[in-house]
Formats: C-alpha cells, structure tokens, sequence
C-alpha cells in the first residue's frame, strides 16, 4: 500500500528530475497523508521501522525512475516508422 502510493506519487511528480532530497520530501508527504487518512492505524511498524522504510523508498524510487541514456543515431520504438512486410500492398 505504501510502496504503491509512492511510486504513483513519484511517477506524478517526475522524481527523475529532481533530488535525493526531493524523493525524499514525496516520500515524507504521502506517507503523512497515509497516516492522516488513518490507514496506518492498526499497524504495528515503529517509528524507527517507518524510518528505514523511507530510506529504502527513497533509493528505489529514484534508482527505478532515473534519466534514460541517449544515444545517437538510435531511434526509440515511439519515433519508429511502422513496419510493413515487403510483400505488403
């Protein structure tokens, strides 16, 4: 629940633009909006639990949403020509 939330929030907001710091305060507002709407409260993790969590969160987010490479002279699929056999009408 929380690792989705993150990662729909993260993909909204373009982590891969921005900072260690700024994954960081995503991962700090939607958590406290988890905790404000009450979903957080019947669970057992700790302070010091939800801590690492968001260390964690906050390396994979960024590693999962990072720049791609570009390289010249490659075409990506979106900007391809379609494709049609050489038999084709």
């Amino acid at each position: 629940m929380m690792a989705d939330a993150i990662e729909a929030t993260g993909r909204a907001v373009k982590i891969q633009d921005s900072s260690p710091a700024r994954a960081i305060s995503v991962i700090d507002e939607t958590l406290l909006e988890i905790q404000r709407d009450g979903q957080l409260d019947e669970c057992p993790l700790t302070l010091s639990e939800i801590a690492i969590l968001k260390e964690v969160f906050a390396r994979t987010l960024l590693q999962t949403q990072h720049k791609r490479i570009v390289y010249p002279g490659i075409k990506l699929p979106g900007n391809a020509p379609s494709w049609k056999p050489k038999n084709a009408s």
